[in-house]
């Protein structure tokens, strides 16, 4: 099995190979300091650099990033929450033995998190997840 490696989406973007590469040094105090940011984003200190070219700005990165994350999970738990129907709907149809209480759990587990969606959505769109936190 081939292992995937971070940054296979950017090498597709660029036809042939990168002519120009850039050195920064660091003192040890910005390294520490770049070095805890990527760690915080979870990515490499040149991937935050390359966020930060893209997003304009590194607290920009920071934010678009937890936008991501923020995204990235309402989705796990939505997924979560359709599959524990789809149990329920299964055993439903095989048995007949499903609980009114129980499916109403898991249908009103999943309207709160797709409601969660629709706020963080309308925040994105309202731009207030791009605010500085106070």
């Amino acid at each position: 099995m081939v292992e995937q490696r971070e940054g296979h989406y950017r090498r597709r973007l660029t036809v042939g190979r990168r002519e120009h590469r850039t050195v920064i040094r660091h003192s040890d105090e910005e390294w520490a300091r770049v070095a805890t940011m990527a760690q915080a984003q979870g990515v490499s200190v040149p991937r935050l650099y390359e966020r930060a070219m893209w997003a304009g700005d590194v607290v920009a990165a920071a934010r678009l990033s937890r936008v991501v994350g923020e995204l990235g999970l309402i989705l796990r738990v939505v997924s979560n929450s359709a599959n524990n129907l789809n149990q329920l709907a299964k055993v439903a149809n095989s048995t007949g033995e499903v609980s009114g209480p129980q499916v109403l759990a898991a249908a009103r587990h999943l309207d709160g998190q797709l409601e969660r969606l629709r706020g963080t959505l309308a925040g994105l769109s309202r731009g207030e997840l791009f605010e500085d936190e106070q």
